[in-house]
């Protein structure tokens, strides 16, 4: 019997991504979130597991089995807004077959449902969703210890802690029923942000790590690990949660610790490669430095890429990080148009952004860009510049999504100042599928052929598969472009029809009504 079973609702790559799943072995990222949780279980003598449904292909049965197999008193579901429909109808399943678990749901939707810029009742989330018997709002890993303290002192007997559920009004950061199964949802409060030098490593023993490959065009070495140092930003984009889930104030973990935790994927996991999917890696130069400069007098045989803001870049900076062994940047330039940069508050403009890939030209090191087609106040020909701008900045790679104002994020709010809402589905809001038409575009097909103009552009020039053969150094290399080449053609041979057939009838209602 397991004391905690924590996971994802099985998605389909399909559903992960929107649109068509152009290839199921690549891009797959770590569930490091419940990796976090379920190792702070484990530190307090606990007993848990993970189960990874998208990326071992499990379907809800398959889940369903592993819960009758393993046999937990506690269920722990991660909701995305993407995904939140599916996790409560998971949990209305768990509910059904599994009467005597205890469900809780945490993660990203859940929070900013109530931190967003609307701001709703935190208790909302029981309210209308009867499945659940506790909600995390926050950083969940105190949170989930002390909440388990108080199952287990009632032996984890779901009848007796919906009983005795007012005693966890001492327990900050979390929602629960007035009267157990029953009543209004009542929230503890807030919880403080955590120190993340307390926190132990990710359980990445529990996760199928051998299945976590980037795209081709995301590494150079194998195997890959993905790792997150810090939480918050001091940014105010409109499009992002990030300020409201993990706070306008970056932390970050030590330059000691997070070479431990370096050391230890090296030693368990044959790390060649270290991926920081971090937000702002590069928001404190100092630290950044400190962190390089350890992992060179370490000696530790590892490169790594990095998220970093165009802003922070300055020559000193990048030397140091390629001397610490970073080799590629992803950048969020977002536009080449200053007046949709202004309103998505991105505070970048494009010679900010011309300067920052001019020094990562002269340090060596790439640069991937990522660019929001869709911004308020463009138009199709606005968007031509953009992938012009992608072009001249002569970007090693470049990522074109759709503008998808989320829910509880400021540009949700003002979208319709700008534009349309096509879909409120939000198991739609992927990225990859047309939700927010802005008024400089005539209906949702126009913006989808623009997405799939400016991949086309891009990367089917001669002068840029001419610059990637020149730089191939191994078979390894050459493996890479071969199978990035295969995927860009997947999603540009995605045809209008295919995309079409996948909408909702009530969305293609809602374009041919306008």
């Amino acid at each position: 019997m397991l004391d905690c079973l924590l996971f994802f609702p099985p998605l389909t790559k399909k559903e992960a991504v929107g649109g068509k799943a152009v290839n199921d072995k690549y891009g797959h990222l770590p569930p490091l979130g419940m990796a976090y949780l379920a190792a702070s279980l484990l530190e307090k003598g606990f007993t848990v597991d993970v189960i990874e449904p998208l990326v071992l292909g499990l379907s809800e049965e398959d889940v369903f089995r592993r819960i009758a197999e393993e046999k937990p008193r506690v269920v722990g579901l991660n909701a995305l807004t993407p995904t939140f429909a599916k996790s409560v109808s998971m949990a209305q399943a768990v509910r059904e077959q599994f009467p005597h678990i205890t469900t809780i749901v945490g993660g990203t939707h859940p929070t900013l449902s109530y931190r967003g810029a609307v701001k709703g009742p935190a208790a909302g989330i029981l309210d209308e969703h009867s499945w659940f018997d506790f909600a995390c709002i926050g950083e969940g890993e105190l949170t989930i210890i002390e909440l388990m303290n108080f199952f287990k002192k009632y032996d984890y007997d779901r009848g007796q802690i919906l009983d005795h559920v007012r005693e966890v009004d001492s327990i900050s950061g979390i929602v629960y029923r007035e009267y157990g199964s029953e009543g209004r949802g009542i929230f503890t409060g807030e919880r403080p942000f955590v120190d993340l030098d307390i926190l132990p490593v990710p359980a990445r023993h529990l996760l199928p790590m051998e299945r976590y490959v980037p795209f081709p065009v995301q590494y150079r070495r194998l195997p890959v690990v993905h790792m997150f140092v810090s939480r918050g930003c001091p940014w105010k984009c409109t499009f992002c949660c990030t300020p409201y889930t993990w706070g306008a104030e970056v932390r970050f973990r030590s330059p000691q610790k997070v070479v431990e935790e370096i050391k230890q994927v090296m030693r368990d996991f044959g790390a060649k490669e270290i991926s920081f999917w971090d937000d702002t890696f590069t928001a404190n130069p100092k630290w950044l430095t400190e962190l390089c400069d350890l992992i060179v007098t370490e000696k530790l045989d590892i490169i790594w890429s990095c998220f970093g803001r165009a802003n922070d870049m300055t020559p000193a900076l990048a030397a140091k990080m390629k001397e610490g062994g970073c080799w590629e940047i992803f950048f969020g330039i977002e536009s080449v148009n200053q007046e949709s940069l202004n309103v998505i508050k991105k505070g970048l403009s494009p010679a900010i952004t011309r300067r920052a890939a001019k020094v990562c030209h002269e340090t060596g090191i790439e640069m991937r860009g990522l660019f929001m087609l869709g911004l308020p106040m463009e138009t199709p020909e606005k968007a031509e510049k953009t992938v012009d701008f992608a072009i001249e900045l002569d970007l090693d790679y470049a990522q074109f999504t759709m503008t998808t104002p989320h829910k509880g994020t400021d540009l949700y709010t003002a979208a319709k100042q700008y534009g349309m809402m096509i879909d409120e589905d939000s198991s739609r809001n992927t990225q990859n599928e047309a939700v927010f038409i802005p008024t400089g575009y005539k209906d949702a097909f126009e913006l989808n052929n623009t997405v799939k103009r400016a991949y086309r552009r891009f990367y089917f020039r001669p002068s840029y598969w001419w610059k990637k053969i020149k730089s191939i150094r191994s078979f390894q290399d050459f493996n890479r472009y071969y199978q990035g080449i295969k995927i860009a053609l997947a999603m540009v041979n995605y045809k209008m029809e295919n995309w079409k057939s996948d909408i909702s009838e009530d969305v293609q209602a809602t374009l041919r009504s306008h």
